[in-house]
Order: C-alpha cells, then sequence, then structure tokens
C-alpha cells in the first residue's frame, strides 16, 4: 500500500565564503541562489569608517546590542542605489596578526573578544585604525595581504541568520522556513571549534532545524569532482588555501593556507587605476539613455557633410564647431537633460546618452563596495594567464620597467564591446571606396589605444589594459610581482602607513605551486591516494589560461630533489583518466565548466546530500540537546 505521508523535503545546501554565500537544494547541479556575503546596516547605526577591518559579533555594532537584527537588509546589490546604508560585511578573512587568539587557535571566546576590543580603544586602536586606512581596501580586512600565516574566519552570526533567513525566503530560494529541514552548511578547512559551536548554535536553537552536518569545504570540493581523495587547490576571494584530503577526512597537518586571493588581485587592478589617474565610479551612478533616433540621424549626416566639406569648412575653430554642436543637438538634450550636478556624455559607439549622478547620500562604504564591483568586473574580464616562458619574461620587464603602449600593441587585443574582426574589416575595405578604409583604419586605431570602456564610460588605454591583462593575475605565481603592486597600491593610496614598522609585518609571499610542494610533502609517501589527483577551484582560477599554466608549474615540481623520491614511488598511483590533465606524477583535475571550478564546494554538498545515508551523517536536535554541541560535532563532524 502507498503511504498518504508526504516525502520528507529534499536537504538544503548552504556554501559561505568571503564574497558570497551560495544557497541550494540538494540534487541540483548549481546553485539556486548566489548573493554578496555582506548586509546593509541604517547609516546611523554603524559608521561607515568602522564598517570593515574588525571583529564582528554581537557587540561590535550597537544595532546589535538592541537584540534585533531585523534592520539588517540582505541581499544587497551593488547595482542598485541605497541611500543612508551601510554595508557590513556578513564573514571577514583575518589574518594571523590581527586576528584575536582563542582556543585551537581560533576566535576568542565573547568575553576575550570584549575585553581584547576594550584594550584597543587606546593607543593600540588608534594605529590599528591608521593600519586599515592605508594600503588594501578595507573591505578586505584589516591589512590583508599581510604575513604568510594563515588567518582566522571571523562570521557575524546575526548577519549569517539574516541571509539564511533571505536565502530561503520569498527573495531567495521560497522554500520557507528552515525548522523541521535537513541542512548541510560548509566549514573553514582549519577546524575552528568556537565557530562551530556559533554554527551549531544558530541551527537548532534559533532555526529549529531537525539534523544538521558541518563538512570542510576542501572534502566538498573533492567529492564535487567525483573523488574522495586529492590536493586541493582553493583559489579563494581572501585567502588561498591548499589542503590534502584523504577519504572524505582533510589532513590538519598538510593544510597550507596564506591571505591572498582573488580579492587582492582586484586591489590590484585598482592600484593600477589609481596611479594612471583613472577613477571608477560604481554602477548605480550611471544612468544610460539610448540617443533619440533624429539625434542619430542628424549626427551621421553632420560626420558625412564634414568628411566631404571644403576646405574652409575643415579650418574652422574650435569655438564654432561647439556652437554647432549645441546648436544641431536640441533632440538629445531634450530627451536626456544633465540635470543640476550630473556629468553629461555622449557614447557615440552605442548611440546612448550617459549621466553620472552625484548621489551624496549614499554612505562611503556602500560607494566603496559598488567601486569595487566594477573593478572585480575588470579584473575578471582583462584576467589572463600566460605560459610560462612568457610570463617570466614579462615579470622582469615589469620589475624593471613600467610596460609602454607601444611595447603593448603587438599583442593579442582583448577586451569587450568589441567591433568586427581584423578579417571582415579587410573583406570589406577591398570592396568600399578610400573613405571606407580610412573610416577602417581609424577604428582599428582606436581599438590599439582603447581596449575597454566602464560604466560611465571613461576609456582605459592599451598600457592600462594590458597591465591589468597580462601582470595582475600572475602575482598567483610571482611573490616578487606581488610586491612591486602591494608598494604601487600602498603608493597610490592616500596617507602614510605608521604602523607598519612597529607591527612587523610583511607581504604575503608565498606562491601558489610553493604551497602545493609543502601540502604534498606534508602529506607524505603514507597518503599516496592523495597525491593522484590536483584539484583547482574557486573563483580565482577562472581567468583564461589558469589550468594550463597550473600544469606548466607543476610539472616543475618533480625536478624538485626533496620531491622526486616521494613523487617516484607514488607513480603508480597517477593514472590517466577523463577530466584531468596529465602533469607528471601530480594530475590536474578539473572541469572546463568554468562554473563548476567556481561552485566545487556546494557542488559537492549537493551530491553528499543526495546519498541515502546522508541522514546517518547528521547531528540531529536529539543529540545536540544530549551530547551538547561541541561532543555531537566531533562525533559525527570531523
Amino acid at each position: 500500500m502507498f503511504s498518504s505521508s508526504p516525502l520528507p523535503a529534499a536537504p538544503l545546501v548552504f556554501d559561505w565564503g568571503t564574497h558570497t554565500l551560495r544557497a541550494g537544494v540538494s540534487g541540483d547541479a548549481l546553485p539556486r541562489w548566489v548573493a554578496p556575503s555582506v548586509v546593509g546596516l541604517p547609516h546611523e547605526a554603524l559608521s561607515s569608517s568602522a564598517a570593515f577591518g574588525f571583529w564582528l559579533d554581537d557587540s561590535a555594532s550597537p544595532s546589535r546590542k538592541t537584540g534585533s537584527d531585523r534592520c539588517a537588509l540582505a541581499p544587497l546589490n551593488p547595482l542598485e542605489k541605497r541611500d543612508h546604508l551601510d554595508v557590513s560585511p556578513v564573514v571577514s578573512y583575518l589574518p594571523a596578526c590581527h586576528a584575536p587568539s582563542g582556543e585551537d587557535g581560533g576566535p576568542a571566546s565573547r568575553e576575550d573578544r570584549e575585553k581584547a576590543k576594550r584594550k584597543r580603544r587606546g593607543e593600540d586602536g588608534r594605529k590599528e585604525d591608521r593600519l586599515s586606512d592605508g594600503g588594501f581596501p578595507s573591505f578586505l580586512g584589516a591589512s590583508a595581504g599581510w604575513g604568510n600565516a594563515p588567518g582566522v574566519y571571523a562570521v557575524d552570526i546575526p548577519g549569517f541568520r539574516r541571509l539564511l533567513d533571505t536565502a530561503c525566503g520569498c527573495r531567495g530560494m521560497d522554500e520557507g522556513s528552515l525548522e523541521g529541514r535537513s541542512l548541510l552548511l560548509s566549514e573553514p578547512n582549519l577546524t575552528n571549534r568556537p565557530l562551530r559551536d556559533s554554527f551549531a548554535e544558530m541551527l537548532f536553537e534559533d532555526f529549529k532545524v531537525s539534523r544538521a552536518f558541518l563538512c570542510k569545504k576542501a572534502a566538498l570540493a573533492c567529492f564535487g569532482c567525483a573523488r574522495t581523495s586529492g590536493i586541493v587547490a582553493d583559489v579563494g576571494h581572501s585567502n588561498t588555501s591548499v589542503c590534502a584530503v584523504q577519504e572524505g577526512f582533510v589532513l590538519q597537518r598538510a593544510i597550507k593556507e596564506f591571505p591572498f586571493g582573488a580579492g587582492h588581485c582586484a586591489a590590484f587592478t585598482q592600484g593600477v587605476l589609481q596611479q594612471q589617474g583613472v577613477s571608477v565610479t560604481p554602477g548605480f551612478a550611471v544612468v544610460r539613455a539610448p540617443l533619440a533616433a533624429a539625434t542619430r540621424k542628424g549626427e551621421r549626416e553632420e560626420r558625412d557633410r564634414r568628411r566631404k566639406g571644403c576646405s574652409a569648412e575643415r579650418r574652422r575653430s574650435a569655438e564654432e564647431g561647439r556652437r554647432e554642436e549645441d546648436a544641431r543637438g536640441p533632440e538629445a538634450t531634450a530627451e536626456a537633460p544633465s540635470l543640476p550636478g550630473f556629468t553629461r556624455t555622449v557614447d557615440e559607439k552605442h548611440n546612448e546618452v550617459v549621466q553620472v549622478a552625484p548621489c551624496p547620500h549614499v554612505a562611503q562604504s556602500y560607494r566603496l563596495w559598488g567601486e569595487m564591483h566594477i573593478v572585480e568586473v575588470l579584473a575578471q574580464v582583462l584576467g589572463e594567464c600566460r605560459p610560462r616562458p612568457d610570463a617570466s619574461a614579462m615579470v622582469a620587464a615589469t620589475l624593471s620597467s613600467a610596460a609602454s603602449p607601444q611595447a603593448s600593441r603587438g599583442r593579442p587585443k582583448l577586451g569587450v564591446r568589441r567591433g568586427k574582426s581584423s578579417s571582415s574589416r579587410s573583406g570589406e575595405s577591398r570592396d568600399c571606396g578610400d573613405g571606407e578604409k580610412k573610416r577602417e583604419e581609424k577604428v582599428e586605431e582606436d581599438e590599439r589605444t582603447q581596449l575597454f570602456v566602464l560604466p560611465d564610460g571613461t576609456k582605459l588605454s592599451a598600457a592600462v589594459t594590458d597591465a591589468i591583462r597580462t601582470a595582475v593575475p600572475e602575482t598567483l605565481f610571482s611573490a616578487p610581482l606581488r610586491l612591486h603592486f602591494f608598494n604601487l597600491l600602498s603608493a597610490a593610496s592616500a596617507g602614510a602607513r605608521e604602523g607598519d614598522s612597529e607591527r612587523g609585518a610583511k607581504v604575503c609571499d608565498c606562491e601558489l605551486v610553493e604551497a602545493v610542494r609543502e601540502c604534498v610533502s606534508a602529506a607524505g609517501a603514507s597518503r599516496r591516494d592523495t597525491l593522484a589527483a590536483v584539484i583547482p577551484t574557486g573563483g580565482g582560477t577562472l581567468s583564461p589560461g589558469f589550468l594550463e599554466r597550473f600544469k606548466e608549474e607543476l610539472q616543475q615540481l618533480p625536478q624538485d630533489p626533496a620531491l622526486a623520491p616521494l613523487l617516484a614511488s607514488t607513480a603508480g598511483a597517477s593514472l590517466d583518466g577523463e577530466g584531468g590533465f596529465a602533469g607528471g606524477c601530480l594530475r590536474v583535475v578539473a572541469s572546463a565548466v568554468e562554473a563548476e571550478r567556481h561552485f566545487a564546494s556546494w557542488i559537492g554538498g549537493s551530491i553528499l546530500g543526495c546519498l541515502g545515508s546522508f541522514s546517518q551523517f547528521c547531528v540531529t536536535q536529539a543529540e545536540y540537546e544530549e551530547y551538547g554541541a561541541r561532543a555531537a560535532l566531533d562525533r559525527k563532524c570531523p
């Protein structure tokens, strides 16, 4: 007989990070809901100068002291204008030199954090404020990018609870309440017991879930690639973590984590723009409107008349031309009037009117967040990893002298909003007259010198785009180039870094391949199955050419005298198969689909939640009440 009782709902999967929160239902191929890991707070409740860079908890914000987190707004869209709203990061990655110490190297208890916070209110706190104001943008955490030691994740639990509520609500997955549901939540690779306790308290006491399971990010990434063992190289937004996973367990002694990631590459991109005097306008301040058809026709006729006009018309002064432009453009002015405080330009290529609003009521933290979103998109679009020989020559040239626009003219022209290809242009130019040929040559010259257009209409030169395209992604593999850009960013930022010499901090000089080398050495010959595959994941691996470059770097590892005997002993475990590149004894296993590499941890959680035995892995409400959070999690969530 068939039962009339409804089937149990599928477990929900949440994978969080410093940049985004991924949420979905187990069994799906990709997450249903992806949102920034930030919440918005009223401007009066949180000062924009202290919105970033410090440990966030229930006592860190005046609005949280009231015990109500309903004033927090989520999700936020960096392209949507919000007035009088500060951006507060829900997840922060604090470097070791700034993270409060606690049990097992994790975050301290709430009482210890309050004591440390009261202590920082003196002169030491003022020095930290000055240190966090210079150099890297404060959204990356206090002095992000300093030191080589692994940092500590700081999670604002009220803000995280707000994100989970939104993810399950009508603005998210529309799954209703979490009460009585099964849930899988990712956690950092380095064991953080206080954070695990906070998660358990939030899930079982606040959300009343029936079952919950916490799993390390590296183990989930292995499951997402249909493996239970391997070396996972996760290039995230705020840090890079290389871990050895054996049969679903992350070897704690083989974890190599350093505070440098894709967010720092975006900060370097901002440093290049600042050095060239290019200001970034947030997307919510830019308004584009199409030109009127009559205006476009009149401008086209005017350009043709100028081209065929007499010599006297060509010699007219700039003032006369400006008066004629004003006289013939009433349609455009009537269609898109320039309001007080607005900056108005005309994009002739796309026949659009571009207006930049001043946005005086937008908080500084919200404006900075919107600007960094544009910079991140710019770094993702232009970023390109080059082969190892070309990259070595480029690093040497960059460190010796700045790249010139003439040196970049012979390189491939990449960008957005490109016109027709050179082959199609050459085919059309043979059929057209000399005037058409000259126009095509002018278009080609413009493309050589202006390869990218920002949303506000700012055109980047070839020198800027070439530096962003080739040099910025190389910082993952080259520590000297990273130091070069760090000095560039520090010089471009306002103010002096007074606390550097006192804190004794240094730039993170650990490279990605060096972290893989140390992880392989720490795993040892007794863990041969972990050396069978290297799995690159994270948003920092999406640059074109990253997989090929990563493969080239791994091919140099067998030449290391310290690793040669170890890799030779595991040669039998490295077999060729689908989905990977054979690179010596270490084989890179990665999907060609960028979304699968980006969401590898969430995909692994989706696969794990589909198993019939998943309910046996989870911690139940009864076990939480009987054994407590720490004992129950240690028994079932290694």
